[in-house]
């Protein structure tokens, strides 16, 4: 693939709709944040591609052009699959992206937000994790039956933030 097919997939991805976002996620219209919000993507980055050779777990990453000078606020970071089609693309994007925010909460040991409970391969550090730690189960398989979600280990106010319960005083 060159850069100019890249380019063209880039534009396909950006101009996702609210309402192509909804459908693709599974999400309802209203839990998703608003533009107004100020969720803009600053710069996206080239691809980067990591695989391992050997079949010894050691990795190799061929890295793009990196836009800004600090660690991105998010990664897609797809198997390799040859997708049907761009929609069937965008799809397995937004689920990846989805399983992410799943795996930043099943790896601090609590339980995602109930729209975020899917299977799926989210971040793959965290699914080598699930594979070789007993801790954990097959959440990065969409095939796995999942017997927990840790919500043993989840406190009351695990989802609430600062900004919603209280005033943050700065002079504390």
């Amino acid at each position: 693939m060159d850069d100019e097919d890249i380019s063209a997939y880039a534009d396909l991805v950006s101009d996702l709709s609210v309402d192509e976002l909804t459908d693709l996620s599974d999400a309802e219209r209203n839990s998703l944040p608003s533009h107004n919000e100020g969720l803009f993507i600053e710069s996206t980055a080239g691809p980067h591609i990591k695989w391992d050779t050997t079949g010894d777990g050691q990795y190799r990453t061929a890295w793009a052009d990196q836009p800004v000078d600090r660690d991105p606020d998010a990664r897609i970071e797809l198997l390799a699959f040859e997708p049907d089609s761009v929609v069937e693309l965008k799809r397995q994007a937004v689920r990846n992206l989805l399983c992410q925010v799943r795996d930043c909460y099943l790896t601090m040991g609590i339980a995602p937000p109930e729209q975020f409970r899917l299977l799926g391969h989210g971040q793959h550090n965290a699914s080598t994790w699930y594979v070789h730690n007993e801790l954990y189960e097959a959440y990065y398989d969409p095939d796995a039956e999942v017997e927990t979600w840790f919500e043993e280990h989840t406190p009351e106010d695990a989802y609430e933030h600062a900004s919603e319960t209280e005033a943050i005083d700065p002079t504390h």
